[in-house]
C-alpha cells in the first residue's frame, strides 16, 4: 500500500493505478480506481471515503466499487449516475465483506459514461442501511484508456 500511496503522490491525476504483468503466465492485470469526495459511515459510524474503480482480469472489463460497510453475501443493489446521464440500478456481485463487481455490458456502459462526464454518484442499499457518495472523475481519460489497451473488447 505505501507503494501504492507513493505513486498517487507523483501522478498528477487523483486515479489510483495498478498495472501488472504476471512474470508466471504473462498475463496483465489492471485496476485504476478514484476515492469519492464524500464520506460513507462505516460499520461503527465513522466517516470513510469509498473507491470507484475499474478492472481488467481474466480478460474482462468490471467496475468495482468499494464500500466502507458490509455488503452482503450474494449481489447488492447499486443505484449510479454519472453526469447528467440516466439514474440506473445494476445488481454488483458481492467479492468481499466491502466490495462487489460489475461486469458485461452493463460494466461498459458505466465505463463509457465516466468517459464522457466529469462525476458520479453512487447509492448503496445494503440491508436497512442506504447511503451515497460523489466522485470526481477528472483525469479519468489516461486510467480508461490503459484500460481499453489491457482489456480490449
Amino acid at each position: 500500500m505505501i507503494g501504492l500511496t507513493l505513486a498517487l503522490a507523483l501522478q498528477a491525476s487523483p486515479w489510483l493505478v495498478s498495472d501488472t504483468t504476471s512474470a508466471l503466465d504473462g498475463e496483465r492485470s489492471f485496476i485504476a480506481g478514484v476515492e469519492s469526495s464524500s464520506t460513507v459511515l462505516n460499520q461503527i459510524g465513522r466517516p470513510e471515503k469509498a473507491m470507484l474503480a475499474v478492472s481488467c482480469a481474466d480478460g474482462r472489463r468490471s467496475v468495482v466499487l468499494q464500500w466502507p460497510t458490509y455488503l452482503g453475501r450474494d449481489e447488492v443493489p447499486v443505484t449510479w449516475k454519472i453526469g447528467d446521464g440516466e439514474v440506473r440500478t445494476d445488481r454488483f456481485s458481492v467479492m468481499s465483506a466491502t466490495s462487489a463487481r460489475l461486469t458485461g455490458p452493463a460494466a461498459d456502459r458505466i465505463i463509457a459514461a465516466m468517459a464522457a462526464e466529469g462525476s458520479a454518484v453512487v447509492r448503496v442499499r445494503a440491508y436497512q442501511n442506504e447511503q451515497e457518495a460523489s466522485f470526481e472523475l477528472a483525469g479519468a481519460d489516461a486510467p480508461l484508456a490503459r484500460l481499453a489497451d489491457a482489456c480490449p473488447r
